[in-house]
């Protein structure tokens, strides 16, 4: 008698830590598993659906805003509606800009800043600088294009792209693009030019010299 009390007592313990599968709770849980995997599922081919239609590459995904936005939207509620396209491509498009021009800004301290170097007991001082990247290449729509980037220590920043599609990348040309980005970073903040190896890059550079 002792025994089967012992084991009834362990049994109801252990149920404890289990929701019984006829219970009104557990088939709660079951609905709301399926509602919410349900919910996920719109809201995943909602998204879908839009990449879909405005030709949005699939790629985009990859981006490290993808799920910043998905978490500021969830913020915001269903009562969110999104702006409109003349408020995306002025007054949000402006503050980007102005944005990406103060973080720009935040570099041209490290192009120029010095650094103390401890060497045999003795201090050298010497000017760390940058160096100015140009990198040629042609676009999903056949556009020739020359970008313009600076590297210091800090990092790799992105100048500007032009469009060279329509003229003779003369060296002449070349130079005077070459110029105008020199003269913007700072002359006596460039260490090297990196560019292309073809004969009116080397003359730019000479040009430059």
């Amino acid at each position: 008698m002792t025994a089967s009390y012992g084991k009834q007592k362990e049994s109801a313990t252990l149920g404890a830590y289990f929701m019984s599968r006829t219970t009104p709770d557990a088939q709660k849980s079951l609905k709301n598993y399926w509602q919410r995997k349900e919910a996920f599922e719109r809201c995943d081919l909602a998204l879908a659906k839009w990449m879909i239609d405005a030709c949005v590459s699939f790629n985009v995904v990859n981006s490290v805003y993808y799920q910043h936005v998905i978490d500021a939207l969830t913020v915001m509620g269903p009562s969110y509606k999104g702006p409109n396209l003349h408020v995306i491509r002025g007054y949000y498009l402006a503050k980007i800009v102005d944005k990406v021009k103060i973080y720009v800004d935040s570099y041209r301290e490290i192009w120029k800043k010095t650094g103390c170097i401890l060497m045999a007991d003795r201090e050298i001082w010497k000017k760390t600088g940058c160096t100015l990247m140009t990198d040629g290449w042609t676009d999903q729509k056949r556009r020739t294009l020359i970008n313009f980037l600076v590297y210091c220590p800090k990092g790799t920043i992105f100048l500007k792209s032009v469009d060279v599609s329509n003229v003779s990348k003369t060296a002449r040309l070349l130079h005077r693009l070459f110029k105008e980005v020199i003269l913007y970073v700072g002359v006596e903040n460039i260490m090297h030019v990196v560019t292309n190896n073809a004969s009116n890059y080397v003359v730019a550079g000479k040009l430059l010299m």
